[in-house]
């Protein structure tokens, strides 16, 4: 199996940071509140990730909320690859739907992937067949 090369915690990642604890800012209010060293939620674009629901909306009705559990890793991998070459060929809205972007459903399969990863890492032999494969393909054209 192909590891994460030692995966640290986010609290670990966030310690390495520029801003040391105990240096806490105060708010204009004078409060204090010691979280530089918890996730920034804050951060996420939680415009891309409504379109990101809305495809997932949409694959549970079509399919079962759970279904994307069940389905092999190289599936994702097409779709996702699938999405973004319309999407750099200059199609917006994924032809299935209509009304969502290739980006969202590229981002959808990108989501599916990490899950599944953390789950269960990619065996070499499985990340070398996909890499032959899109090699191959390119080589095609």
């Amino acid at each position: 199996m192909v590891q994460r090369s030692s995966k640290i915690s986010l609290k670990e990642t966030l310690s390495r940071a520029p801003i040391k604890k105990g240096q806490l800012e105060e708010n204009a209010k004078g409060g204090i509140k010691d979280d530089q060293m918890k996730p920034i939620w804050s951060l996420l674009p939680f415009d891309a990730l409504d379109q990101i629901n809305e495809v997932l909306s949409l694959g549970a009705l079509k399919y079962s909320s759970d279904n994307w559990r069940k389905v092999d890793r190289i599936r994702y991998v097409d779709a996702m690859m699938r999405h973004i070459t319309a999407f750099l060929k200059g199609e917006v809205f994924d032809q299935d739907t209509g009304t969502t972007t290739h980006l969202a459903h590229a981002g959808c399969c990108a989501l599916f992937l990490i899950s599944l990863y953390d789950k269960e890492p990619f065996d070499k032999n499985e990340l070398e067949a996909i890499f032959e494969k899109y090699r191959k393909a390119r080589n095609d054209d």
